[in-house]
């Protein structure tokens, strides 16, 4: 299978839609917003036993119910 657009092979290429430039893969990257981790996962509080975004009255809990 080949796919077209109009009259021509369709060659699909990562556009920004913000800047409308074009993206290579090395110019993407990764970054946590959530407070309490980063990009390997939860941060592990300084108790060791909770990660920062568990801990008992931390900024972040949820309440349930």
């Amino acid at each position: 299978m080949q796919l077209r657009h109009h009259d021509h092979d369709f060659t699909p290429r990562p556009t920004c839609a913000h800047c409308g430039e074009q993206v290579t893969p090395g110019e993407v990257h990764a970054e946590v917003t959530a407070e309490g981790w980063t990009l390997a996962g939860p941060v592990v509080a300084p108790d060791g036993v909770h990660a920062a975004h568990e801990r008992p009255g931390g900024a972040t809990r949820r309440r349930r119910g």
